[in-house]
């Protein structure tokens, strides 16, 4: 779809200009510097609305949206009133403990519409740590790769 290409044109351009940037930005003027600045600020902004709205909106209802840490992520799925997402650190991090009983949490009417976290009082599934030499997750489906998240776009 123009979608889908529009998407991959915006990726790659993307991509390129942050490789090129420590050459190419020395060359522009304060003002192209700027316009880029802004145009990426804007995207963002827009962007991280739409995303926000679309973890919200997910059953059952009364499930609270789980936090997604700013070195992770989560990968959420609803099947039959259950809403379960398996929290999963980026490139680089590592879970603050084991996890290895624990690939997803759950929240549904079974557990009073709360997760199923490690962690009291909240809704935070999850911490990523800076990965330290002895890998936590010896699992490699458990971290987010981003060579593999743009392959499957």
């Amino acid at each position: 779809s123009s979608t889908t290409l529009l998407f991959k044109q915006l990726s790659t351009h993307l991509a390129e200009a942050a490789q090129c940037a420590k050459h190419i930005n020395s060359q522009w003027s304060d003002n192209q510097t700027a316009v880029v600045i802004n145009s990426l600020q804007t995207l963002t902004v827009i962007l991280q609305k739409h995303q926000k709205t679309v973890c919200h909106n997910f059953e059952p209802k009364e499930c609270p949206a789980a936090v997604a840490q700013s070195k992770g992520g989560l990968v959420c799925v609803t099947n039959k009133k259950r809403r379960y997402c398996k929290p999963m650190c980026n490139e680089g991090f590592d879970f603050a403990f084991l996890r290895n009983s624990r690939l997803y949490e759950e929240c549904s009417a079974d557990t009073r519409f709360k997760w199923t976290t490690q962690y009291i009082g909240g809704d935070k599934l999850a911490v990523c740590n800076s990965k330290s030499p002895l890998l936590i997750i010896c699992k490699v489906f458990l971290y987010l790769h981003r060579k593999a998240m743009v392959d499957s776009l």
